[in-house]
């Protein structure tokens, strides 16, 4: 849940620094910091804690904003079976126009692994969202896939 909260503070602050961008010239920003949390891994069946470091680049030109996150040597350790775990995770963000008044166009694709030895055992989650809004407010695209899987 902290690093549900982490993500989605960073991903509120996409809007309000496209607004600071300088007309026409691209802003970047690059962020690093210590994560560690605690998730369920459905797969082997017990909590895993992990620490590690998150990165997080975001990049501004007029009303076009992306923000794109991954995870940086994320370890873990199960709970019960004191197995050794590698998270990897990358989100990404991409917003062009502007989501009041349109037209507008949002795609966020998700990749997320949790890899344990020997094999059969990891968890590999794939989402993709996107919308695109046109300049009369209709939403003339809709899309929400996610997929889960352990193997």
């Amino acid at each position: 849940m902290k690093r549900c909260l982490t993500i989605l503070s960073l991903v509120g602050t996409v809007g309000a620094l496209t607004a600071f961008a300088p007309a026409g010239q691209a802003a970047a920003t690059v962020s690093k910091f210590p994560v560690s949390f605690t998730l369920f891994d459905p797969c082997t069946n017990e909590n895993v804690d992990f620490t590690g470091s998150g990165v997080v680049v975001l990049t501004t030109q007029d009303n076009h904003a992306v923000f794109h996150s991954t995870d940086v040597n994320i370890t873990g350790i199960g709970e019960t079976t004191g197995a050794s775990y590698r998270e990897l995770n990358t989100v990404t963000i991409a917003e062009q126009g502007n989501d009041q008044t349109g037209p507008y166009a949002e795609t966020n694709p998700v990749h997320f692994s949790m890899i344990t030895p020997g094999g059969g055992n990891n968890l590999e989650v794939d989402a993709i969202f996107h919308i695109t809004i046109t300049a009369t407010g209709d939403v003339s695209v809709f899309l929400n896939r996610f997929t889960a899987t352990c193997g």
